[in-house]
């Protein structure tokens, strides 16, 4: 390291101790601690300002700083100190991450993104072995598709009791070492994107505002000239001084603006708009209110695996810390509505299920609150505890069918949504715990009866006896259902084959029908308005096909990759397609034969053009990447 830059890291270390001892000088303020209505004690302990915990948080305020200096110097090109607004926000008072999971249950949420996470991965045997049999754990109400309250309950039960108990705390990190790698750095990778979106958005108004407040000093120590004021009439001196007391009251209020702009960023999950006063953290707070995330759980969840880590991220705080209230003030069951019981039927229509833009005065009109809810929320408070499916089918290319084929919308929009719901209800995973377990403790009304002591001996010995057997009878199920689970998930791929090859063939069929019958084209054509040059959401690679076919379909796609007739497949260019085509017309047997073993390989879906038509079969890709 040259010592420019061990002279500016220390500078740095010394900045930002120095901003922690302030905080800690508040602590003796019994004014702020009042309005507070905290002890020091418990404001040192709960905004992490130990000696111990600021011993961790250093470190991590440091790397973040450094991090983000190299991120805003390319959009803020005036010499000015990038540390300080990062350094103020990552040390300032604000709602911690750990308060945050008990405010908001977010121990659920973990044990919600563990468990979709294996059982997509086809973990549950293993993630219910590692859960306990009893636990204690009080839950809020929740009905979801996917999995049963016991299974993501125990989860949480292990996340929150592993704060004390280390032997449940390696339960914990055994779970997390059952999600896969590349599910962690995906998680990882959302959580950091989202935090330094809000970082950014509240950091360039901090620095927007120190650039003002330096051009205004410039002027006014331009403009001070203490030789020239006794040739200065009256009126003018007082038009002189009336000019300063201008630019110091701007002065004032730029300082104002700067010590509350972080405010609503550090106390984000308790705060709605009427709660947000200056002009520039009204902008910034609605700016991040404005950010997507496509799955709170998973922010929840990646912020309990950098704890177990003891990651940086963990002890920066700041725009970390912001991330967790973020997606935990998104999850169904934080929003302000009072609990109801169902009533009525509802319909889950297709939109971004997280993003806050239903009035909470709809439901409740006492409530005067600003706090926009989402569709989530919505759903779960008329529901009484229901949780929107992460993974429902949009069922958008066959919604365009039904509309086509003049299905009121009504109707369709109900047709897709009970088939999403109720296509979930099949895959929901179950906790199963230990077998032939017997309570012979329960307690009873009924008055001792006075047995023999021999009679007792024979009772325990038929007991047991009893016991015994129904061990060996659960023991026995236990390996029959195993046996059928595996059959069960033979018998799905044999299903998944079929149903691909059946598609396949039924592709093929067309094909062959529509080269038969040339007129085939323009009386099936339909209306789908689609926008080219289309951008697909899969990873779509289309082999074959004419060059003046190739030169046609091409411009109607941003981002399918087309691979000529004369290039010879192999599976590096194929393994990581979502999809495969092929335009059959124009294609070598030897090269479709290479083809059809690499997807049959990767498990790669594999579709066939059923046109000649380039416009035909870019609908034909439209319509399969829909779905």
């Amino acid at each position: 390291m040259s010592s420019k830059r061990a002279q500016e890291d220390k500078q740095l270390y010394s900045f930002i101790k120095g901003i922690f001892d302030t905080a800690i000088k508040s602590a003796n303020s019994e004014e702020m601690l009042g309005e507070m209505s905290m002890s020091k004690e418990t404001f040192i302990k709960g905004f992490r300002y130990t000696n111990s915990e600021i011993k961790m948080r250093t470190p991590a305020v440091v790397r973040v700083c450094k991090m983000a200096q190299e991120r805003l110097k390319e959009s803020i090109t005036e010499d000015i100190n990038l540390y300080e607004g990062t350094s103020l926000y990552c040390t300032g008072v604000q709602v911690t991450g750990d308060h945050i999971c008990e405010m908001a249950a977010l121990d659920i949420a973990f044990g919600i993104w563990v468990t979709d996470i294996l059982s997509e991965a086809d973990k549950m045997d293993e993630l219910n072995n590692l859960l306990p049999e009893e636990f204690d754990y009080n839950s809020k109400i929740f009905i979801d598709l996917h999995h049963s309250n016991d299974v993501y309950e125990r989860v949480a039960y292990v996340c929150n009791a592993a704060e004390t108990d280390t032997e449940i705390a390696k339960v914990l990190d055994r779970i997390i070492a059952l999600l896969p790698q590349e599910k962690i750095a995906k998680g990882i990778d959302n959580f950091d994107k989202l935090a330094w979106d809000i970082h950014d958005i509240f950091l360039k108004e901090y620095y927007d505002i120190v650039i003002q407040r330096e051009n205004l000093v410039r002027i006014l120590d331009s403009s001070l000239d203490i030789s020239r004021l006794p040739s200065l009439s009256m009126a003018a001196l007082e038009s002189e001084y009336h000019e300063k007391m201008g630019l110091a009251s701007q002065l004032d209020k730029l300082d104002f603006t700067a010590a509350t702009l972080l405010t609503p960023a550090q106390h984000y999950y308790d705060l709605d708009i009427s709660t947000v006063h200056n002009e520039k953290a009204i902008k910034a707070f609605n700016k991040i209110n404005e950010l997507i995330v496509s799955n709170p759980y998973e922010i929840c969840g990646i912020f309990y695996v950098l704890k177990r880590k003891q990651d940086y991220r963990y002890w920066a705080m700041g725009p970390f810390a912001t991330a967790v209230c973020f997606a935990a003030k998104r999850l169904p069951w934080t929003s302000k509505l009072e609990y109801e019981e169902p009533n009525g039927e509802i319909e889950i229509t297709n939109a971004d299920m997280y993003l806050p833009k239903y009035k909470i005065s709809m439901f409740d009109g006492a409530n005067k609150s600003y706090e926009l809810l989402n569709m989530s929320q919505v759903i779960y408070h008329l529901s009484g505890g229901g949780i929107l499916p992460r993974r429902l089918n949009s069922y958008r290319a066959e919604k365009a069918i039904l509309k086509q084929n003049g299905v009121p919308d009504e109707e369709v929009n109900y047709i897709t949504d009970m088939a999403a719901v109720l296509a979930e209800i099949d895959k929901r995973s179950e906790y199963y715990g230990a077998y032939g377990v017997i309570d012979d403790e329960e307690s009873s009304d009924e008055q001792p009866i006075e047995i023999a002591d021999d009679a007792i001996d024979s009772i325990k010995v038929i007991v047991k006896d009893i016991q015994d057997r129904i061990k060996k009878a659960n023991t026995e199920n236990h390996l029959i259902e195993e046996q059928r689970r595996k059959l069960q998930k033979e018998y799905d791929e044999l299903k998944r084959i079929y149903q691909q090859e059946h598609r396949e063939l039924v592709d093929l069929r067309n094909y062959v029908f529509n080269q038969d019958d040339e007129s085939q084209e323009d009386t099936s054509a339909v209306d789908l308005k689609i926008d080219y040059p289309y951008t697909a959401k899969h990873n779509v690679i289309v082999f074959g096909g004419h060059e003046t076919w190739s030169k046609a379909i091409k411009p109607l796609f941003a981002n399918v990759r087309f691979i000529s007739r004369d290039t010879l497949p192999n599976p590096d260019m194929i393994k990581n397609a979502d999809i495969v085509w092929v335009q059959a017309n124009s294609i070598g047997h030897s090269k479709y034969y290479k083809i059809l073993d690499v997807v049959r390989t990767y498990r790669i879906p594999l579709r066939y053009f059923a046109y000649a038509s380039a416009e035909k079969c870019a609908e034909q890709i439209v319509i399969e990447d829909m779905k």
